[in-house]
């Protein structure tokens, strides 16, 4: 056997990008850094791990489906998509709030509050 060979780096966290239309043309940015999405009429503000937040030329629909991945990325309210990565509470309330691990505070909708128990579930193995 070839003692040369080393066996291949276990896969970091999601290695892929997300190809975003912003006015200046495109911007290709890794999934695994956007903490969450908010709508912005027929536009979407992405909110990253790090820099400013990039507005996409997207509606926040048309970023869901182009995520693909609704365990990790769930929609948690009309306005909002979450990456449950950065999730650090879930404040059981009438009007339910998420915190994000930068003390973000985000509302999760009563119709969507199910939808984010299942995923929770899936992505948190509880």
């Amino acid at each position: 056997m070839d003692e040369s060979y080393q066996s291949p780096q276990p896969l970091l966290t999601d290695q892929r990008k997300l190809a975003l239309p912003i006015l200046e043309g495109w911007s290709f940015e890794p999934i695994h850094r956007i903490r969450y999405l908010e709508a912005q009429g027929s536009y979407t503000l992405l909110h990253l791990t790090e820099g400013a937040p990039i507005l996409v030329s997207r509606n926040l629909a048309a970023l869901e489906v182009q995520l693909g991945d609704p365990i990790a990325f769930v929609r948690i309210h009309r306005s909002y998509i979450l990456h449950l990565s950065f999730l650090r509470k879930y404040v059981k309330t009438k009007s339910p709030t998420l915190i994000l691990d930068d003390g973000t505070s985000l509302p999760l909708s009563v119709q969507r509050k199910s939808a984010f128990i299942e995923a929770m579930q899936h992505f948190f193995r509880i």
